[in-house]
């Protein structure tokens, strides 16, 4: 049986199966010591390191990771990296490898890195994952803690809960705070978008502001919350006048980007639509708004 199954079992128990860090990297590594069983790899945080000899941006990012692995293993903290290559040929890796500290998924293992990548949709290099112990991704953007936590404080950085990025307080366009309090209750549809940009300006008045007012008017449980995108403040608060919802404060940059990472948003306008106990309900409803406008089939 596999690594994965032998572990499920030791874990769980007979016939209860539970994911494991084999289902994404299967059941060998390589280290420089040898092979390495992959239900052996005991770290609490597992980073897989897409890279590869040929990209000059991995190439100035590996000493920077390793420097940090070295620091942070030396410090007691369990944390593996395994490097997933996306070099063209087996010296290449040979030679890339060699500078690295830690396990690496074996080169001839091109069916596993492909599927990897597709499941995890790396779109570039270097780009660092990281997961659990169980193989469950929970971040693709890893490389950031790089520099934003050189020492590890933060470990095992577990991204925030909906909850936590959404914040407590908010602003209308008058001034006036708005208390998570305040919502509780209700749907909230978290709206991702800017002035500058021209389908969120031919979204927001001609079509949401209609539909959140009659929604409202039928005792719809909801609120809108404008995440802006905006590239000023001045920007900001004259594209926010015209709507009547709340706004997470533009000067909250920091949670503009938690929110935006939580969602995996990608581009604008986005509207995502959130339960009262914040499970999403939709994470793509622009398109069920335009073509609802008297908001019948809200939630959407």
């Amino acid at each position: 049986s596999s690594c994965c199954e032998r572990a499920a079992r030791e874990a769980r128990g007979p016939g209860r199966r539970m994911g494991c860090l084999a289902d994404l990297v299967g059941d060998t590594l390589l280290s420089h010591e040898g092979e390495v069983a992959t239900d052996k790899v005991d770290a609490e945080v597992v980073f897989l390191y897409f890279s590869g000899a040929w990209c000059g941006p991995c190439q100035g990012f590996t000493p920077m990771l390793v420097e940090w692995y070295e620091r942070l293993t030396k410090a007691g903290k369990s944390i593996e990296v395994i490097f997933v290559s996306s070099d063209y040929r087996q010296n290449e890796f040979d030679a890339y490898y060699k500078k690295m500290p830690w396990l690496a998924l074996p080169f001839s293992e091109r069916e596993i890195k492909a599927k990897l990548s597709n499941k995890l949709k790396v779109r570039g290099i270097p780009t660092l994952a990281i997961s659990n112990q169980n193989g469950e991704v929970y971040d693709m953007m890893g490389r950031g803690i790089i520099t934003s936590d050189p020492d590890g404080e933060n470990f095992p950085w577990l991204p925030p809960t909906t909850s936590e990025a959404l914040g407590e307080e908010f602003v209308r366009n008058d001034g006036t705070k708005v208390t998570r309090e305040e919502l509780e209750g209700k749907y909230i549809a978290l709206y991702f978008s800017a002035h500058w940009c021209g389908p969120c300006r031919s979204f927001t008045e001609p079509v949401l502001k209609p539909v959140y007012l009659q929604a409202l008017a039928d005792d719809k449980p909801w609120e809108i919350i404008f995440v802006s995108s905006d590239q000023s403040k001045e920007e900001f608060d004259n594209y926010f006048a015209e709507m009547p919802w709340v706004a997470v404060p533009f000067e909250d940059r920091a949670r503009k980007e938690l929110l935006s990472t939580r969602f995996g948003v990608r581009g604008i306008p986005t509207l995502i639509m959130l339960d009262q106990d914040l499970n999403v309900v939709n994470k793509a409803c622009t398109n069920a708004v335009m073509r609802d406008p008297t908001a019948a089939n809200f939630p959407w």
